[in-house]
């Protein structure tokens, strides 16, 4: 019995969804694409993937499941040309930053007896500082005990939500449940708004005569903050921020208001009150460290599912071996 895996995007959460299931051995044939043809070459020589199509539709016909990772601006037209062909019983993973902007659009392009669902993942905190994966070769532990944010198709049945759960926790994460608007308020405030910040910081002070000199005694501070408006193509985040532009205004109204209020205090010299600003956000950012490296976020979460020692990828989908006459 062979398992189809088709993967349309080989950045470094595609590439690294290939190194998982290629690893389950032969039985699971791992076929994928990328719009740059480099990456797919890339992911090829590396070992990540065996089989690479320059065809993004045709192997979406035979796939059993397919995990779509390409930038927002990209998913939905990627899944409505994906969509539409997909097989009876076919399982989609839409693994790109948002959600609800598109969703509609992209349920109406799957037909009736395959499932859509919406994956944001976040990934392992003991690789959260270090550099990405070279593009195509990904990680295979890039999820391992980090969580993932999921959307599903309305009226899916019981069995499959349990496919899904397994397959998950398979990659090593844990699953938990939300709607598409929550999952853009989410991004909205974890990547949108921190790039935003960095973008006008580092233009702001670009600006300025004394830059040339202060530039010199620029060390950690500066690389941590103005790192953040690197870490995804212009085009890419700018698209983003547009589809999620009602979201982001309104987060980026209430960081406004903080620093009207700082600056407030700094006209004013309330030194006390400066240090409880400072005091208050250590004691954010330390609570989140903590709980994202222990995973413990003070909330019920899901029990771990017991997975069957052997056929692993195939009880995920559902499909069991033939008996021996």
């Amino acid at each position: 019995m062979t398992i189809n895996v088709y993967i349309v995007g080989l950045n470094e959460v595609g590439a690294s969804v290939a190194c998982v299931l290629d690893a389950l051995g032969e039985n699971v044939v791992v076929t994928g694409f990328d719009l740059d043809p480099s990456l797919g070459r890339a992911a090829r020589k590396a070992g990540t993937i065996k089989s690479v199509s320059l065809d993004m539709v045709k192997p979406a016909r035979q796939a059993d499941l397919v995990f779509v990772s390409l930038p927002a601006s990209e998913t939905p037209g990627a899944i409505g040309r994906i969509g539409p062909v997909l097989k009876e019983d076919a399982i989609l993973f839409d693994l790109a930053p948002l959600k609800g902007v598109y969703l509609k659009d992209a349920l109406a392009a799957i037909p009736e007896g395959r499932t859509y669902v919406g994956a944001t993942p976040a990934i392992n905190p003991e690789v959260l500082l270090s550099d990405p994966a070279d593009p195509g070769t990904g990680n295979k532990d890039l999820f391992k005990d980090g969580v993932m944010a999921l959307v599903i198709s309305p009226h899916i049945s019981e069995e499959k939500v349990e496919r899904i759960i397994k397959l998950i926790h398979l990659f090593g994460a844990e699953p938990f449940f939300v709607d598409a608007g929550e999952v853009d308020g989410m991004m909205a405030v974890v990547r949108g708004i921190p790039m935003v910040a960095s973008a006008a910081y580092l233009n702001s002070i670009t600006s300025e005569p004394g830059w040339k000199e202060s530039q010199r005694l620029a060390a950690r501070e500066f690389y941590s903050f103005g790192r953040i408006a690197t870490l995804a193509e212009p085009d890419e985040i700018s698209t983003e921020l547009l589809q999620n532009k009602d979201v982001v205004l309104h987060r980026l109204k209430n960081m406004i208001t903080g620093l009207q209020a700082m600056q407030t205090m700094l006209e004013k010299e309330q030194e006390d009150e400066l240090e409880s600003v400072f005091e208050q956000a250590g004691n954010t950012f330390n609570s989140w460290l903590t709980a994202r490296k222990t995973s413990d976020w003070n909330s019920r979460s899901l029990s771990p599912i017991k997975l069957p020692e052997q056929n692993l990828l195939g009880s995920l989908l559902g499909i069991r071996p033939r008996k021996k006459k």
